[in-house]
């Protein structure tokens, strides 16, 4: 019996709902020390996190806490969790 492999993806979504995806090993980082690394790119903004779980048959679930995305948003989501468009690494 095989084992499914997952992976999480994290996703940054700015003011204008672009994405861009997260490296994991920052994001835990930035939890521990936010001060010792900053997002420049977004100093003084509001801005949304999606996490997305994908496994071997290019599904995922999405978890959040209040902030749950439009669908046309969900679906640029989904798009870059499964690696089907490009979106710009942090």
């Amino acid at each position: 019996m095989s084992v499914p492999r997952y992976s999480s993806r994290i996703f940054v979504v700015d003011a204008e709902d672009r994405i861009y995806r997260l490296a994991g090993t920052r994001f835990s980082a930035m939890l521990k020390r936010p001060d010792a690394v900053p997002l420049r790119r977004f100093a003084w903004q509001r801005i949304r996190c999606a996490e997305a779980i994908v496994d071997a048959r290019d599904r995922f679930v999405a978890a959040g806490a209040r902030w749950r995305p439009v669908h046309k948003l969900e679906r640029l989501i989904c798009d870059a969790a499964l690696e089907k468009t490009a979106c710009p690494r942090l």
